[in-house]
């Protein structure tokens, strides 16, 4: 039998790393996120992380410290290392959640590239104040973005479903136990949609400290198709990207109660 959690997190900072702590505490392996990982990818880091383990917590903490040092981001950076040091003293195995073949790994990848591409548009017509391309960019920024986590989603879900049996021959250890398996991800990810299993989701996230941007993007995933956003919201939700900047005098609230109209001379103004 499997017990599975999902722990919808934030990536920024050890606060928001150490919430993980009693979680971790009560489960027999953790998934950290790892977006767009192979099988190959995600078994070499599941195998690493058990020579690992029989390291010094020194060691492991230089090692980690360098790994996730390569975001660049010192926030994400100072979550992952936190998040490492808790399972490390917890002893604790690794299952990833994300086992993409190669060639769908690579469908991945290209998706991804044109999302940014097309947010690159979006920046550059707004700089421009063309409305033409801001609208087609958008669009297909925001249906990237729809489709990418769905995908994301759906195979955390065919793992959910899949990995028991796995988990055992991995782990003999865990032969004759009720498996407790942690699966960390972002906070906009919404994989029990896409499974069967009956899983205890647990938000640890303050989504109220993300931008607006992505809390309204939030509202929106798990959607079949951006074409079932109205379109007044598709505008709303292009418009918080830019609420904040020096160059948009605009904030999160006058763009959350604005009609369709009014967004539109927001953005032209």
């Amino acid at each position: 039998m499997l017990e599975v959690t999902i722990l919808k997190v934030i990536h920024n900072g050890i606060n928001e790393a150490k919430k993980l702590m009693p979680h971790i505490q009560n489960c027999h392996v953790f998934a950290p996120e790892a977006a767009i990982s192979t099988e190959v990818d995600s078994r070499k880091i599941e195998l690493l992380w058990q020579k690992l383990l029989k390291k010094s917590r020194e060691y492991v903490q230089g090692f980690q410290r360098y790994k996730h040092n390569q975001v660049g981001l010192r926030d994400k950076g100072e979550y992952f290392c936190t998040r490492d040091d808790l399972l490390y003293l917890s002893k604790r195995a690794l299952w990833l959640t994300e086992r993409f073949s190669n060639e769908e790994a690579r469908k991945r990848w290209d998706q991804l590239q044109e999302i940014e591409g097309a947010m690159n548009n979006t920046h550059t017509a707004f700089a421009r104040k063309d409305l033409k391309l801001f609208n087609r960019s958008r669009i297909t920024a925001l249906e990237g973005l729809l489709k990418f986590t769905r995908a994301r989603d759906q195979e955390i879900a065919r793992n959910i479903e899949d990995s028991e049996g796995r988990i055992r021959e991995a782990y003999p250890w865990l032969e004759d136990e009720t498996i407790k398996w942690c699966i960390e991800i972002g906070g906009s990810h919404k994989p029990e949609r896409y499974t069967e299993v009956k899983a205890n989701v647990i938000t640890l996230g303050d989504i109220s400290s993300m931008p607006p941007f992505t809390r309204k993007l939030i509202s929106l995933y798990g959607r079949e198709d951006i074409i079932d956003v109205p379109e007044v919201e598709r505008l709303r939700l292009s418009l918080l990207l830019f609420a904040g900047r020096r160059d948009f005098v605009y904030t999160e609230d006058q763009i959350n109660v604005a009609d369709y109209e009014e967004l539109v001379k927001m953005f032209t103004k």
